[in-house]
């Protein structure tokens, strides 16, 4: 997750998932701070699939941040936000999506 190649960090978020290895967890939190929006939504995929409270509760803070981001007046901070909600997926940043592609559908 550390490495200075994109490729090996956002395959190392997805198999760390993908063998649903939990004690990557606290380090795939600190991934979604990078970078690369692949990497940042493999380490949210990753941290999903675990479905541990601690981990749900960081992407649903996050997903809060940005639930209130998407209805700013500033049109590239909303954009900013969708472009997010999109890397951390999940039905509750889903249905925001579909929500503010129906408010704002040329964007």
């Amino acid at each position: 997750l550390a490495d200075e190649d994109t490729e090996i960090r956002r395959y190392a978020a997805w198999a760390l998932g993908k063998i649903e290895y939990l004690e990557a967890e606290q380090a795939l939190i600190g991934t979604l701070n990078d970078s690369s929006s692949e990497v940042r939504r493999n380490a949210a995929g990753a941290i999903r699939s675990f479905g541990t409270p601690g981990g749900i509760s960081v992407l649903d803070e996050r997903i809060d941040r940005l639930l209130v981001a998407l209805h700013d007046r500033d049109w590239n901070r909303r954009h900013a936000a969708a472009q997010l909600l999109d890397e951390l997926g999940g039905e509750r940043a889903e249905n925001a999506l579909r929500d503010y592609r129906r408010m704002f559908p040329d964007r």
